[in-house]
Formats: structure tokens, C-alpha cells, sequence
């Protein structure tokens, strides 16, 4: 078993992967098993919903950069941050959430 592997991601951290994952579900990032063609409808023709779409993708990037630099102060490489991450925020298309590079953009290394 890989080091990557056998890292335990902090709970306190697993919660914010978790939120990250709901933001980017209810912006339509990620699928969503249980959502019915109306509630999609309804999500398009809602002004107040376009309005909060800004706001929860300021908050995707705030939240990713935030579990970042958790992921880092538990000592864990820019790829076990991404491995970690995809881990959660797995899609069934197989299409990753992050990379290493997107990893080291959010901690502000170039």
C-alpha cells in the first residue's frame, strides 16, 4: 500500500470535501443521482438561483483553497491533495475533480 493510500483524511476536512461536492452538485459540476427533469427546469427559470450561482462558485474556489491548505498542514503532498480530493469527489464518468497543478493554483504556486 502506496503512502498516498494510507493517509487518513482529517474528518474536519472530509466535511469540507463533502460541501465542496454539494456546492458543485447544485451548480451542475457533478451529477446528481436523484434530481427530476423539473427540479433542473426549475433551477434554469429561477432568477434568484442565477444570482447565488456567482456567489457559490466565489465559494467552490474558497472552499477547494481552504482544503488545500488543511490537506498541506497534514503534511500531505500536491498529489495526495488531488488523490484525495478525487477520491470524494468521484464521478461516475470517471472525469477527475482536480489535478496537481489546479492544486498548487489554489495554494498560489506557480
Amino acid at each position: 500500500m502506496s503512502e498516498e493510500d494510507s493517509k487518513k483524511i482529517p474528518e474536519s476536512v472530509k466535511v469540507k470535501i463533502e460541501n465542496l461536492k454539494k456546492l458543485e452538485t447544485l451548480l451542475g459540476h457533478l451529477p446528481c443521482d436523484n434530481w427530476t427533469v423539473s427540479e433542473l427546469q426549475k433551477r434554469t427559470e429561477d432568477s434568484t438561483h442565477q444570482h447565488s450561482l456567482a456567489q457559490m462558485e466565489a465559494q467552490t474556489e474558497i472552499l477547494f483553497t481552504e482544503i488545500c491548505e488543511d490537506l498541506v498542514e497534514h503534511k500531505y503532498n500536491y498529489s495526495e491533495i488531488a488523490h484525495s480530493v478525487n477520491g470524494i469527489l468521484a464521478s461516475p464518468t470517471g472525469m477527475k475533480y482536480c489535478n496537481e497543478v489546479e492544486v498548487r493554483e489554489a495554494l498560489g504556486i506557480e
